[in-house]
C-alpha cells in the first residue's frame, strides 16, 4: 500500500492490524528511505478467526513525499491514519 503527498509531511501515523509482519517505509521526493518501523507483534499459529495483532506505527522526517506499508503476503488493515505536516 503506497500513499503519495501532494505537499512534503513531516510524521505519519496509523493503528495497522496485520496477519504478517508489516513494515511502515517513509521516502523524500527522491525515492530515498528516510525513515522505518515494523510490528513488533509476533504473528498468531492460528486458524482464521483470531484476533490479528494490532500496532500502531509511526514515521517521522522532513520532507516526507511518500509513505509504503509492506506486509509480505498477508492481510492489512490501515485504521486512524495520521498525517502531520
Amino acid at each position: 500500500l503506497e500513499v503519495h503527498f501532494q505537499h512534503p509531511v513531516r510524521r505519519v501515523e496509523a493503528l495497522v492490524t496485520s496477519s504478517r509482519r508489516t513494515i511502515l517505509s517513509a521516502y523524500n521526493g527522491q525515492a530515498e528511505e528516510i525513515d522505518r518501523t515494523e510490528m513488533t507483534a509476533k504473528q498468531s499459529s492460528r486458524s482464521l478467526g483470531i484476533i490479528l495483532p494490532s500496532e500502531k506505527l509511526s514515521v517521522e522526517a522532513e520532507n516526507i513525499h511518500k509513505v509504503t506499508f509492506y506486509t509480505f503476503d498477508g492481510q492489512l488493515i490501515v485504521d486512524r491514519f495520521k498525517v502531520d505536516f
